[in-house]
């Protein structure tokens, strides 16, 4: 049962990724709640495709909505490429882990 379990999660993580990818692709300025859940788990990824990182903390609404257009010219100017990551995330999650075969029968 906990082979099922796995094999649907790994199934749902794939496609949620996928439909991420594919979102990026199409419309990089909208809000993509994968990536941004990514880029706050792991602040590298979004210095991989903006040219000047985000500050820390804005002190002012205008910082913020600079770096916030910073952020989607970013995306938008990238969108393939991380489009591209996004998709084969997704397909390594499906095809990495072999399916689990019963073991070859011997005949005497």
């Amino acid at each position: 049962m906990a082979d099922v379990g796995l094999r649907f999660a790994r199934w749902l993580i794939a496609a949620v990724l996928a439909a991420s990818g594919i979102w990026v692709a199409l419309s990089p300025r909208a809000d993509q709640p994968v990536l941004d859940g990514l880029e706050r788990a792991f602040p590298a990824i979004r210095s991989a495709y903006m040219e000047k990182p985000p500050h820390a903390a804005p002190a002012t609404r205008e910082e913020e909505g600079a770096n916030r257009e910073a952020r989607n010219q970013g995306r938008e100017r990238n969108r393939w490429a991380i489009a591209a990551v996004f998709l084969l995330l997704s397909a390594s999650l499906v095809v990495s882990l072999p399916r689990r075969t019963s073991p070859p029968v011997h005949q005497d």
